[in-house]
């Protein structure tokens, strides 16, 4: 029998919630270098293990090691197992945006940032894990968050995305999706809104889309474009 090891790991306080009650077998999604998706019944519904080289998902465990552990996955009684390696909780960390003022910035990053229209058919448009519809579609309910928008444009998605996700998108998609409802986020959204916000300038602004487009191959410009929606609806 192998011997068990134990490995702290970086996740938010939803997810080490989660990952409490009786142990439930996890369906693999996904294996990849960098990360390793699964189902569960739990939280919005995927937990993905990572490594350090993974963009830190609001669904995520974020371990150490930049080799991954694998095997069957058992989530619950406060850890996550993959295989003979047990995961607990480590470092607690927030993935809830915070509130944000009216951006400054707005008309810079515009010019980079091609306009969107948000509506109903973004919803599982586009192929891969997360389509960019989807994607579009959690930028922009970050962004309400972060803005305080209380506009029936917002109100709307939040519908959406509680009553179809599951039947329109992929699994990870429609988890993600949830978190976004919630305001939660990855760390280069946030990084973004930061920038759109402040007064440092145009440098700080190309840093910011710069690290938030090379979020996936097509994600991270269409999260951008979800956020300047939000940007001009708050402006």
């Amino acid at each position: 029998m192998a011997t068990m090891r134990t490995k702290p790991a970086c996740m938010t306080p939803r997810i080490r919630d989660a990952i409490t009650g009786g142990p439930v077998e996890a369906t693999v999604l996904g294996r990849f270098p960098a990360a390793l998706y699964v189902a569960v019944p739990r939280a919005f519904g995927v937990l993905a293990i990572l490594s350090p080289a993974a963009v830190r998902l609001p669904c995520g465990v974020q371990v150490l090691d930049r080799q991954l552990p694998v095997g069957d996955v058992v989530v619950g009684d406060g850890t996550v197992r993959v295989g003979s390696v047990v995961i607990r909780a480590g470092r607690v960390v927030s993935a809830r945006v915070a509130r944000r003022p009216v951006p400054r910035q707005l008309a810079e990053v515009q010019r980079v940032v091609a306009p969107v229209d948000i509506d109903a058919g973004l919803l599982g448009r586009g192929p891969g894990l997360t389509p960019s519809g989807d994607d579009v579609l959690a930028g922009y309910l970050v962004g309400a968050t972060a803005y305080g928008s209380t506009d029936q444009a917002a109100d709307d998605v939040r519908r959406l995305v509680e009553s179809q996700a599951a039947q329109c998108t992929t699994t990870l998609s429609a988890a993600l999706l949830r978190h976004a409802a919630a305001g939660e986020t990855i760390p280069q959204v946030s990084g973004l809104l930061d920038a759109l916000g402040g007064s440092e300038g145009r440098h700080s602004l190309d840093r910011a889309l710069a690290d938030l487009h090379a979020v996936g191959h097509t994600s991270g410009a269409a999260l951008a474009s979800g956020v300047v929606a939000a940007a001009r609806m708050a402006a």
